[in-house]
């Protein structure tokens, strides 16, 4: 059997397109790759240019990729030699991960031989990951909500109209304007995310339980916007008005024009905002921090301390979400499970000790809840669903 062949079968999976036939042949293949050979010749047979470039930890990728071997069906298979693809180590990971999230669900899903795992007995078929979707409060209050809205005219206030083109919300300038400022709120609930162009041309990404509040037209001497939640934005370079963010803790960021990310969720215990391009400077009181690209500050007020900033790692990880992931590098099972509480828009209870370790991880963020429940067994987390409740038992 050659390598292509599992890769075109590997590919067929992740994208849905596979047949009962092909889906048992890459089953057994993945099998039948490892009698008797390490893993880490096992990794070496898989070309991973078909899977999203996100590395793990090799102590993570080798406890996952053995668990999956030993759930493997136990029907041998005699295939033809496969020729080894080499590749660089750091890759070897995501492959681990792709296995977990893809065949290892397979493997536990189309047993025979064995009964479901009994430690996900549940019906979550029904709870769907979050997709594109927000609501836009405008300056009288009322409310309209972008979920399906196709292409087209949203409302028209002064000095600018809102459109919806191609998912993403645009303000556009329009000739007729009173001079009075007008503020529109665009939220996303749990479950939902959106982008949003505004009156100058910089743009938001929201993360889901996420808001930015802007005026519908920029005037005076700064462009000043609210956001609660993770956005990411890239800014529109004006030197003669400067950007400035406002956080729900008090603090502020200054920018000329620059990507950056802000997370700033009540329900995390820090504000983390990072640098990826320009330059930035991140206010609290009197203490001011400026940030160069891949700068990460962290704001603690709780604790009093103050600001923080580190070099970001993986400038990636931290822009997962808006690029479709989920990516976890040493996260702790805390932060994980609000995240997953909000994509989801569910109840994480969690019984018994949360867990000390860290977890890594990268997944798309369109896997269903119970797959990615399912999914968790291998790091031994169990879980049971009822009533739009997750409970967790690490």
């Amino acid at each position: 059997m050659e390598t292509q062949r599992i890769n075109d079968l590997l590919y067929r999976y992740l994208h849905k397109t596979a047949t009962p036939a092909e889906r048992e042949e890459l089953f057994l293949l993945v099998k039948s790759l490892n009698n008797d050979a390490p893993v880490d010749d096992v990794l070496s047979r898989i070309d991973v240019a078909l899977l999203p470039p996100m590395p793990l930890p090799e102590e993570s990728g080798r406890e996952i990729l053995e668990a999956i071997l030993r759930a493997a069906p136990a029907t041998p298979v005699v295939a033809a030699p496969v020729h080894r693809v080499h590749f660089l180590r750091k890759w070897r990971w995501a492959v681990a991960v792709a296995l977990v999230l893809g065949v290892a669900l397979a493997f536990w899903m189309n047993r025979k031989d064995a009964p479901a795992p009994d430690l996900v007995k549940m019906d979550v078929r029904d709870v769907a990951p979050g997709k594109e979707g927000a609501v836009l409060t405008l300056a009288d209050g009322s409310q309209v909500v972008l979920d399906s809205m196709g292409n087209g005219l949203v409302a028209t206030q002064h000095g600018a109209q809102a459109v919806i083109r191609n998912g993403q919300l645009v303000y556009e300038p329009t000739a007729q304007t009173s001079g009075e400022v007008l503020y529109n709120t665009m939220s996303t609930p749990r479950g939902r995310q959106f982008q949003v162009m505004l009156p100058d041309g910089s743009k938001a990404w929201l993360n889901c339980a996420s808001s930015i509040r802007f005026p519908t037209v920029f005037s005076g001497q700064q462009r000043v916007v609210e956001v609660t939640g993770e956005v990411y934005l890239e800014v529109a370079k004006n030197t003669g008005q400067p950007f400035i963010v406002q956080l729900p803790n008090q603090s502020s960021i200054e920018v000329l024009g620059t990507s950056f990310n802000i997370n700033a969720y009540e329900d995390e215990p820090i504000v983390k905002t990072t640098l990826l391009e320009g330059a930035i400077q991140y206010k609290r009181g009197t203490e001011v921090q400026k940030l160069v690209p891949g700068d990460q500050v962290q704001d603690d007020a709780q604790a009093r301390t103050g600001l923080r900033k580190k070099q970001v790692e993986d400038i990636e990880e931290i822009v997962a979400w808006k690029n479709g992931y989920f990516s976890f590098s040493g996260t702790n099972f805390s932060t994980i499970m609000r995240q997953l509480a909000r994509w989801y828009n569910v109840e994480v209870v969690i019984n018994g000790e949360v867990p000390t370790r860290s977890f890594s991880a990268s997944v798309s963020r369109n896997i269903s809840l119970e797959n990615l429940l399912k999914a968790m067994e291998v790091y031994g987390i169990r879980s049971s669903y009822e009533n739009g409740r997750v409970v967790i038992t690490p």
